[in-house]
């Protein structure tokens, strides 16, 4: 069975939620509940405590 790597998010990602249109930024980051606050682009709506796995990555991540 392969298991799935959970990306943690930083501020300033760029996501996609599960369920919504729109490209959203992440604004900040609860790790300990696992959450982010997200704004969208080109508005002002704002989502609050938006569990991890609804999130979808836009940006490459950059290999350290």
């Amino acid at each position: 069975m392969v298991t799935k790597k959970m990306r943690i998010p930083k501020k300033g990602d760029r996501v996609a939620v599960t369920g919504r249109k729109g490209t959203y930024v992440v604004f900040l980051v609860d790790e300990s509940i696992q959450v982010a606050d997200l704004k969208q682009l080109g508005s002002d709506e704002r989502l609050a405590t938006i569990r991890w796995d609804t999130l979808a990555f836009l940006d490459e991540e950059v290999a350290r």
